[in-house]
């Protein structure tokens, strides 16, 4: 079997960004589904990366996926990374395991070594670009619990902060939503790397009545040093991870003990083997692993589930809510949530397949930036 056809799609999602979907084709008829990871406005140029890198398959044997991906690593970006190289690098990596899968008739998770767990506990991202006032949220993370999600994550931190009153409105929606969703529901807060150490020390003091499940993204991961400072003084666990690519840039978040929990994106961190050989790695940094998925529901979803199925010290997968209606409209099959937890498929390769006629009634939409005003 050889790989005879590179082609990309870009998918509107709906609200935000575009879904960039790779299908990988071979001349023994068998395909596979890739995604990768894109934002507002890079879409075309990873698009690009994928036809480009994916140029250097042709031809080639879909089963070395170790030699692909690390060939490409080497000689198309001598080790320098980039968003767009490790997102193009994820899908055409993701694609390959669900040919393989495919052609011998399993799912990717038993040819990594079998799962821990038939499903995974998936938390509901609740950010839908309308909320903004703790009634809001709270109304909003509430009706998600109705739907069985035992966790909820919200963004309180919609821009930098700069005075007590800014601290203020961030207090009364994680305040709000506790009391909306009671005691036993977790509670994610989301700092989206709008933060300084000082300021992110105080809110979490402020916030520690509310029980947050943990406090996500306060500075930029690549500032190990700020990270590590807060996690110090922290009585909330910190989180952090989808905007680290491989490894190699997670290695350094273990050694310094920056983190409590580690959330990297299969769809940009190097692919399924990649994210779970850092999870791997964060067992005996005793760090818990919880993937991060800005992606579709659909191949970004899928893969996340046969590597999550893999991964030892799981907490849950995120499901991004606003984008379950255009998911499900691109699978043939979509996946349910069913008591706050989603099986993981065992069907051949990643499980699920794409409907390429429902893929073309949603061309690309410009979409001018990720999160809207």
């Amino acid at each position: 079997m050889k790989i005879d056809r590179i082609t990309t799609f870009i998918v509107d999602s709906g609200q935000w960004r575009n879904f960039v979907f790779v299908r990988i084709d071979t001349d023994s008829g068998i395909h596979g589904w890739g995604e990768a990871f894109a934002e507002a406005r890079r879409e075309r140029a990873i698009a690009a990366e994928v036809e480009s890198f994916g140029q250097r398959l042709i031809g080639r044997d879909p089963f070395q996926i170790r030699a692909l991906t690390a060939e490409l690593q080497v000689d198309t970006a001598g080790r320098r990374r980039s968003m767009e190289f490790c997102s193009a690098l994820s899908g055409l990596e993701i694609a390959l395991w669900d040919i393989v899968g495919k052609s011998l008739g399993q799912p990717v998770f038993r040819l990594l070594g079998g799962g821990h767990r038939e499903q995974v506990p998936v938390y509901a991202n609740c950010h839908d670009g309308r909320v903004a006032t703790p009634e809001g949220w709270a109304d909003l993370c509430a009706s998600m619990v109705r739907r069985g999600f035992g966790g909820v994550k919200i963004y309180p931190v919609a821009r930098p902060i700069v005075s007590r009153r800014d601290e203020d409105e961030v207090v009364a929606i994680v305040g709000a939503v506790r009391q909306a969703v009671g005691p036993d529901v977790d509670v994610m807060v989301d700092a989206a790397r709008m933060l300084v150490p000082a300021t992110a020390i105080r809110l979490v003091d402020r916030l520690a009545e509310f029980r947050p499940f943990w406090f996500e993204e306060p500075v930029p991961a690549d500032n190990l040093d700020a990270l590590a400072e807060i996690r110090a003084r922290s009585p909330i666990p910190i989180l952090s991870g989808e905007t680290l690519y491989t490894k190699t840039e997670f290695r350094d978040a273990f050694a310094r003990r920056a983190v409590d929990f580690i959330n990297p994106d299969v769809c940009n961190c190097g692919g399924i083997l990649e994210l779970t050989e850092i999870a791997a790695w964060a067992e005996p940094n005793l760090v818990w692993v919880t993937p991060h998925n800005w992606n579709s529901l659909a191949i970004g979803l899928a893969a996340t589930l046969q590597a999550s199925a893999c991964v030892r010290d799981l907490l849950y997968v995120e499901h991004i809510s606003a984008w379950e209606e255009r998911s499900n409209e691109l699978l043939r099959v979509p996946f349910e949530v069913v008591d706050g937890s989603i099986r993981i498929p065992t069907a051949p390769g990643l499980g699920v397949e794409l409907d390429e006629v429902a893929m073309a009634r949603y061309p690309m939409h410009e979409y001018n930036r990720l999160w809207p005003d």
